[in-house]
């Protein structure tokens, strides 16, 4: 369970059981991933914590990063450039 808003301090994100991120704004709502390796599944992890260090159960999930162009509605795989 995730902390009641009043004590709601900050979110930590995880990208493969890895600290990516400690977000201490509670108002965010976005957060940009960086030098993504195209094909790579990456499962990312993101906590809830409280003012006194009590964190939330994970909410998880994963995917696999792709890139794809779009040429004149033609939608073209990167490898075939």
């Amino acid at each position: 369970k995730a902390p009641e808003d009043e004590d709601l301090a900050g979110y930590n994100i995880y990208i493969d059981n890895i600290k990516a991120a400690d977000l201490k704004d509670k108002t965010a709502t976005t957060w940009k991933m960086e030098n993504l390796t195209v094909g790579q599944i990456y499962v990312v992890k993101i906590t809830a914590y409280d003012q006194t260090g009590n964190t939330s159960i994970p909410a998880q999930f994963s995917f696999t990063f792709s890139v794809e162009r779009i040429i004149a509605g033609i939608t073209v795989d990167p490898s075939e450039l």
